[in-house]
C-alpha cells in the first residue's frame, strides 16, 4: 500500500492499472469523528442508507455510532474507491452476522 518503505529490494504490485484498496483492522476508528455520517458519506460519494438500513442515524456524529456502525461506514467508503485490488486486514471486526453477509455480497 505504500505506507512502509521496504528495508531493501522493492515492491512490485502489477504492471497494468492496478489500483489497490486497503481496509485496515482499524479503519473503522480512523475516521474524522466530528463529522456526521452523512457528511462522512456524501464525501465518499454513496448513500449510507443502503449498508445500513437505518436512515436516522444519517445526521449522528460518527463519533456516537457503535464499533459495527463505524466499520460499516468505513467498509462504504472503502467500497467507492476505485480499485482493481483489495487488501482486507480483518474487515469483519464489529460486523454483526447480517453485516458480515452484506460484507461478502458487495465484494463478490
Amino acid at each position: 500500500m505504500g505506507l512502509e518503505k521496504p528495508m531493501r529490494g522493492e515492491v512490485i504490485i502489477g504492471q497494468r492499472n492496478v489500483l489497490p484498496n486497503c481496509f485496515e483492522q482499524n479503519q473503522a476508528e480512523a475516521q474524522d469523528l466530528d463529522k456526521t455520517v452523512i457528511e462522512t458519506v456524501v464525501e465518499a460519494a454513496v448513500l449510507l442508507v443502503a449498508a445500513t438500513s437505518k436512515p436516522d442515524m444519517l445526521d449522528r456524529k460518527v463519533a456516537l455510532l457503535s464499533g459495527g456502525e463505524k466499520a460499516r461506514l468505513a467498509f462504504c467508503k472503502f467500497m467507492v474507491k476505485p480499485s482493481t485490488l483489495f487488501v482486507l486486514d480483518e474487515p469483519t471486526n464489529h460486523l454483526d452476522i447480517p453485516s458480515k453477509e452484506m460484507l461478502e455480497e458487495a465484494i463478490n
